[in-house]
């Protein structure tokens, strides 16, 4: 189906409406009329994004003679807010990652409705650091080594017992426990 630009308008004086349950037709810039819409979807359909990242989505609405056209702007726009947070533009729609888990995005025009997964995963590790507890020991001495994870989210984590060790040289150090 070929993607076109068309003008939407609210009208409450137009004899029909080519959007089940709502108040909204589309002209053609020929005046041709399209419709009825028939269905809706979102453009991705399912995303996968890291924590404090985001994806824009944008709508589309199909019409009985195969027209598809962007509808972003004038569908209503859902989802759970305790997964991501929305940024509901005119002609976007985008959402940025709060919390790891599964949610829907959904849109509504009319009586029309079409929804997409959200899988928001844990945010990228970027950095690790190593630290120690003396910088310089004597023969015969210990000291512990510990491991601070930096993610893209910039949370921090502890990932010593994670962490393998390793020396170039046993012969002059070795690692224990």
């Amino acid at each position: 189906a070929a993607l076109a630009a068309f003008s939407f308008t609210a009208c409450n004086s137009t004899p029909e409406f080519n959007v089940p349950g709502a108040e909204v037709f589309i002209e053609a810039p020929d005046g041709e009329y399209h419709g009825p819409m028939q269905s809706l979807r979102i453009d991705p359909t399912d995303v996968t994004i890291e924590k404090s990242l985001g994806a824009e989505f944008k709508a589309f609405g199909t019409f009985e003679d195969g027209l598809e056209v962007e509808v972003t702007q004038f569908v209503e726009w859902t989802g759970d807010d305790s997964v991501f947070s929305a940024d509901a533009a005119a002609e976007r729609f985008a959402i940025t990652g709060t919390a790891e888990g599964q949610t829907q995005v959904s849109i509504k025009l009319g009586d029309l409705n079409h929804s997409a997964s959200v899988n928001v995963i844990p945010a990228a590790l970027m950095e690790i650091a190593l630290s120690a507890s003396a910088t310089e020991v004597n023969r015969g001495q210990s000291f512990d080594l510990s491991v601070l994870g930096t993610y893209r989210d910039d949370s921090t984590a502890d990932l010593t017992e994670q962490a393998t060790f390793t020396v170039s040289d046993p012969t002059v150090a070795r690692v224990e426990g």
